[in-house]
């Protein structure tokens, strides 16, 4: 009776094992998943040869929107003289490396309640930036050295923006206005051009329209200097700079590739995690029910030599020995799978384009799984099936 309870426990602790390795590797196959589709977004932007660092212009020097205009637009022209350089802007924030949020209206469709308002994320950005990040326009045109003046608001929509904001409608020459946090509107803002998709908030799984306006629109004092370049320009851009403003440093430079990985970084740890107590799990597991087999076969020895003895086939010893670990191996998948699906619901979440497809993940997994414990349990029957049955029967 002992033994029988003992031979529940461990067959039950095998099965544990696999559903447990299940979930484990379904959730790293997520992260794995997750972080290519992440690495893989914006697939025409130049990520290895684009440079981004940050000025953020004190007030003490740069009073008004005049004077940090005036920076900018002696800046720019020197850094696209470089050499190695084939373009250089300045935005807000590089491509995949965050935004600005503020609510919309559009024209023509007011909205009472500003609770209700629509949220956008926008890019302000100097003329040349979308050449500079490789970003197609696709109807219109881009920003030129009047946008963005008194009563030239300007700004131009990604095509989701565009189908989101305006369905069913051609948006150049639409007007909206944005609303920052104190309830205080732009002017009115005329749509010029429609951009291809660009995926500005890798952290989310749904994106807000995406706009892109003038920088001296806002006069803004902290913005990003993006520069393509065949060559490490980093250097040079810090001299550039200084000639123009001794004191003013160069902040957070970086390669676009290396930033984005460092945004993908929870990807990477966790995926990491989930694998390595996957594969650890995974080897507990293919042990226990090796074990389980072998001691199970050890204790009919002498049963497997009568049947050997009377005509059973290596086929039929090898079936009745791996019946019961087949047996545990089902289990455990049917047992893993259905704690793998909340556990995927779960994590779809998360940041990072977690949401997904995963019928394809759960069904590499298991069937990786299963091929593991199959050949856990066909070594100790292959063995089995070998025996010489008088000395089988004999076996004490």
């Amino acid at each position: 009776m002992g033994r029988s309870r003992g031979g529940w426990i461990t067959s039950a602790l095998v099965v544990f094992q696999f559903a447990l390795t299940l979930v484990l590797l379904a959730g790293a196959g997520i992260f794995v998943r997750a972080l290519l589709n992440t690495l893989s977004i914006n697939p025409f932007v130049p990520a290895t040869r684009l440079t981004i660092a940050t000025l953020q212009l004190p007030e003490s020097r740069y009073k008004d929107a005049d004077a940090r205009q005036r920076f900018y637009d002696e800046l720019l022209p020197r850094l696209r003289e470089l050499p190695g350089v084939s373009h250089a802007a300045i935005a807000s924030d590089g491509p995949g490396l965050g935004a600005n949020r503020q609510q919309i209206e559009l024209e023509l469709a007011p909205i009472a309640n500003p609770a209700q308002r629509p949220w956008v994320t926008f890019v302000p950005q100097s003329p040349g930036y979308m050449e500079t990040i490789h970003l197609p326009l696709l109807a219109g045109r881009a920003f030129n050295e009047t946008d963005g003046t008194a009563h030239h608001e300007a700004a131009i929509v990604t095509r989701d923006a565009a189908a989101r904001l305006w369905p069913g409608q051609n948006p150049i020459g639409k007007r909206f206005r944005l609303y920052d946090n104190k309830n205080k509107a732009t002017e009115w803002i005329a749509v010029v051009g429609i951009s291809a998709n660009l995926m500005q908030e890798i952290q989310e799984n749904d994106p807000r329209p995406l706009l892109f306006v003038p920088y001296r629109q806002e006069g803004w004092d902290n913005m990003a200097v993006v520069v393509e370049s065949s060559t490490d320009p980093l250097q040079a851009m810090r001299t550039t700079v200084q000639h123009l403003d001794p004191d003013l440093p160069l902040n957070d430079p970086s390669v676009v590739k290396d930033a984005l990985e460092h945004q993908t970084w929870f990807l990477r740890v966790f995926g990491r995690i989930f694998l390595g107590f996957a594969l650890i799990a995974l080897l507990m597991a293919s042990v226990g029910i090796y074990a389980v087999i072998a001691h199970a076969m050890n204790g009919r020895t002498q049963e497997i030599g009568l049947r050997l003895a009377l005509g059973a086939t290596m086929r039929n010893i090898m079936l009745l020995v791996m019946k019961r670990g087949l047996w545990q191996i089902g289990a455990g998948l049917v047992l893993g799978l259905g704690a793998a699906l909340p556990a995927a619901h779960l994590m779809a979440s998360l940041p990072f384009g977690m949401a997904g497809s995963n019928a394809p993940i759960f069904l590499v997994v298991a069937l990786c799984l299963a091929s593991v414990g199959v050949f856990a349990c066909w070594l100790p029957a292959r063995r089995a099936a070998g025996l010489d049955p008088v000395k089988a029967i004999r076996y004490e």
